[in-house]
């Protein structure tokens, strides 16, 4: 069996405060983190924390699988915004 679990802090447009922003997901992270969930190839059970990139995270995606799919959120979020 595969799970993918995933803690999801805040989804919002924008942070409306400084503790939102620690555990903030844009709308388009979250669908993007919804996707790699069910695309990923080797997942068996994997938690990880539906929060985007930001200095102020509380959480930490460090396991394997949850730091790929955090590189491949940041990587698509960076080709965006050029």
């Amino acid at each position: 069996m595969e799970m993918f679990c995933m803690r999801i802090g805040n989804v919002n447009h924008a942070p409306i405060d400084r503790r939102r922003l620690a555990i903030w997901i844009s709308g388009r992270d979250m669908a993007q983190l919804i996707t790699i969930g069910i695309e990923q190839p080797d997942l068996r059970f994997e938690i990880v924390y539906g929060i985007s990139d930001n200095a102020r995270a509380w959480f930490d995606n460090a396991m394997p699988i949850a730091s790929a799919i955090a590189r491949r959120i940041a990587a698509k979020s960076t080709l965006r915004k050029s």
